[in-house]
């Protein structure tokens, strides 16, 4: 829902200069990570917590990643950027600006479930 609604606000505030992108940061550790843990594989579910051990004891994604998109989004360089799901992680964003390939097409970097 959130990303719709990102998605929609892109397209409503287009005309006025703004862009909207959604932010998919990654697994970072925070409070939650601490807080799944901590309620045990009882509480949690066997296969969430052992996920998260997994995520806490790797380090998880740092936060930079995230913010450096996020520094990115808000440059001038990704001004043609709007109304995308962007993954910190898995998306080669730095240079999202150059492909207008990918830019021209409005199924692409959204969330959408494709059926035939």
């Amino acid at each position: 829902a959130v990303v719709r609604f990102g998605e929609t606000l892109a397209c409503e505030l287009e005309d006025h200069g703004i862009t909207v992108n959604s932010v998919a940061p990654g697994a970072v550790n925070t409070a939650i990570t601490d807080a799944i843990l901590k309620a045990g594989p009882q509480k949690s579910g066997k296969a969430l917590y052992e996920k998260t051990l997994k995520q806490k004891e790797s380090g998880g994604t740092p936060p930079g990643k995230a913010a450096a998109l996020v520094s990115y989004l808000m440059s001038d360089l990704s001004a043609p950027v709007n109304g995308r799901l962007i993954s910190a992680v898995w998306d080669d964003w730095a240079c999202l600006h150059e492909n207008r390939d990918v830019l021209d097409r409005k199924d692409l970097l959204t969330l959408r479930r494709m059926v035939p």
